[in-house]
């Protein structure tokens, strides 16, 4: 995988606290279970035909998430009808649309909009269940489960190849100043123009750009207190318990 690809799920896990899916467009499904290969999620199976039981909780605000690589990307705007701008090739009158410019390599543009967050709540028991399973040779110790997702209802990430970067999107329905933004699917964002960009992905809708996995990790001195009985006895029964696994980065060492 190149450099780019660990650069992104580096900067996002800095920027959110989350892992980023790759690609960012990848479909995910709360509840999957799967393994991690050279960073990305690879499904399995699901709790669901594992038959472990799970309830989720699916927050009711909706936000919009934004990041861009410091001093590395640059967003110019056009208004239907607008002066085509000095630094567009491709742009036409009469359409509105953007160019996007980077200075640097490896920069990154996220816009994730209207994300909502659903979450396993009842995390007791997702552990009994997973150790039962493992206790009973029916559960890989590298297996992990989506334990936490956020969904947006559009998604936009372009990764620069180089210092000289740039990449122009024309919209090709009508549109109003307050419509036009880089996340609206709606805008049906056209690429007119491209050079040295590594990877685009422009108001994807119902994509599924972050998320928190749950796997098996050795039992910790002392982090029982707290445990119900037969999970305390499950933990020192098979010397694992259940807990976030975060994105490393040696996970990518010999990519």
């Amino acid at each position: 995988m190149p450099k780019f690809f660990k650069n992104y799920l580096n900067q996002m896990k800095n920027k959110f606290g989350y892992r980023a899916t790759w690609e960012p467009n990848r479909p995910m499904e709360i509840g999957a279970i799967g393994k991690f290969h050279r960073g990305i999620f690879v499904q399995y199976s699901t709790l669901n035909k594992k038959k472990i039981p799970m309830e989720t909780q699916t927050s009711t605000g909706k936000n919009m998430l934004d990041f861009s690589t410091s001093e590395g990307v640059k967003i110019t705007t056009k208004g239907e009808g607008d002066p085509v701008p000095a630094n567009a090739s491709r742009l036409a009158d009469a359409n509105a649309g953007f160019v996007i410019e980077f200075s640097k390599e490896n920069s990154i543009l996220f816009k994730a909009l209207n994300t909502k967050n659903t979450k396993i709540v009842n995390i007791e028991e997702l552990e009994e269940g997973i150790l039962n399973l493992y206790k009973k040779g029916k559960w890989d110790k590298k297996y992990v489960v989506i334990a936490e997702l956020i969904e947006a209802e559009a998604t936009t990430a372009i990764i620069s190849k180089s210092s000289n970067s740039r990449i122009e999107l024309q919209a090709k329905a009508d549109v109003g100043s307050e419509d036009l933004k880089i996340t609206n699917a709606s805008l049906e964002l056209g690429m007119v123009a491209e050079k040295d960009i590594a990877t685009k992905v422009i108001a994807e809708t119902n994509a599924s750009p972050l998320y928190l996995a749950m796997g098996l990790k050795p039992r910790l001195f002392g982090s029982d207190h707290s445990a119900k009985l037969g999970i305390k006895k499950l933990r020192e029964e098979t010397d694992f318990q259940l807990d976030k696994i975060d994105f490393e980065e040696f996970e990518l060492e010999d990519i």
